[in-house]
């Protein structure tokens, strides 16, 4: 196969969130960020292996659901990183603290978006958004499919 530059993964900068709505644990990591990694050391660019290329920080309340799925550009040049994030406001109990289970289960305030991001300047923010029509619960996983596998053959 062919030598990987870089890798993407997600950044976690706070814990808690609704996730009795999605049985244990009650309080969990949320996932903020999604950082591009150097994988290998070049000096055209100054980056060395394990450096930090790029990185996108979702707006606050925003948390990935999963991990970034990356699409490469029609033609081969460059990469999408695609992000499925929700939006989890922040709802005042009667001593001021966060209610995270009211909101997660009222149906109306949680709200979920695609974002496609630039793979080569992540920190630019989405290409587009899509609003989806549900919200994507935590948990979700991304998987590569080759398009052959997705398309539906008449039979």
């Amino acid at each position: 196969g062919k030598r990987a530059k870089y890798a993407y993964g997600l950044v976690s900068t706070s814990i808690g969130g609704p996730m009795l709505q999605f049985k244990t644990p009650q309080v969990g990591v949320l996932l903020d960020s999604v950082v591009k990694f150097s994988l290998l050391d070049d000096a055209d660019t100054n980056m060395a292996a394990g450096d930090v290329a790029s990185r996108f920080d979702l707006p606050s309340g925003w948390h990935s659901v999963s991990e970034p799925t990356i699409v490469t550009k029609t033609g081969g040049d460059g990469h999408y990183v695609l992000l499925v994030a929700t939006f989890v406001p922040p709802s005042a109990d009667e001593n001021g603290g966060s209610d995270h289970v009211k909101v997660a289960t009222d149906g109306k305030s949680m709200r979920s978006q695609l974002l496609v991001l630039d793979g080569g300047c992540l920190s630019e923010g989405p290409v587009t958004t899509v609003d989806l029509p549900y919200h994507v619960n935590y948990g979700l996983h991304s998987l590569w499919l080759d398009w052959e596998k997705m398309v539906v053959k008449p039979s």
